[in-house]
């Protein structure tokens, strides 16, 4: 229950006051209901293991998750309010891109997702797949961007020793002093090596 006094102002000047009872409990749960709501939030973003972070519709930062944190050595506090083009630890190019392909992205609303090299705090270059995207308020207006960073490195680092595997096979096979090939259960070949080739 919510109560308020106020005093009445009256020609006799008798001192009367006004009170009145409001039942608040339905506003209460609600209250009650949006913190659950963004406690959950919060936590849920959190558990998320990449650098995430949103922005509003003017691209300033709302806040990030605790792997941006880390990974950037910043705080969702200090970050808040500020745009990309305010983060020292980012090269000056890499923030004006940012910060251009963030208005793009809120002017369109096209999710944009593609591989990015970038340093994290440990000034040790990343593969990264970032994606950005708008998000809309509850009136279908936009609200403003959310992106995430995803570390790729070892994959990438993967990658790129199944080729190194795959040339040093093949250099092997082609030098073999053997005719060498692969067909697959259809007779079709997979792969011959150079003395096959000019048999």
């Amino acid at each position: 229950v919510e109560y308020a006094v106020a005093p009445v102002e009256t020609p006799s000047r008798s001192g009367l006051l006004c009170a009145s009872l409001r039942d608040i409990s339905e506003h209460r749960r609600i209250e009650t209901e949006l913190e659950d709501l963004v406690a959950f939030q919060r936590a849920l973003i959190d558990s998320i293991p990449y650098p995430v972070f949103v922005k509003d519709v003017h691209a300033r930062f709302l806040g990030c998750n605790t792997a941006y944190e880390q990974a950037f050595q910043t705080s969702a506090d200090t970050l808040r309010g500020r745009m990309v083009t305010d983060l020292t630890y980012l090269p000056t190019a890499q923030r004006e891109r940012f910060h251009a392909e963030d208005l793009e992205t809120l002017r369109t609303r096209e999710r944009r997702s593609y591989e990015l090299p970038i340093a994290f705090a440990d000034a040790r270059d990343r593969g990264t797949l970032y994606t950005v995207a708008a998000f809309s308020l509850a009136d279908g207006s936009t609200g403003g961007l959310i992106g995430m960073l995803v570390d790729i490195t070892d994959r990438k680092t993967a990658e790129e020793e199944l080729r190194r595997q795959q040339r040093l096979l093949q250099n092997l096979i082609d030098n073999a002093e053997a005719f060498v090939f692969v067909k697959d259960l259809e007779g079709r070949y997979l792969l011959v090596n150079q003395h096959y080739v000019r048999l």
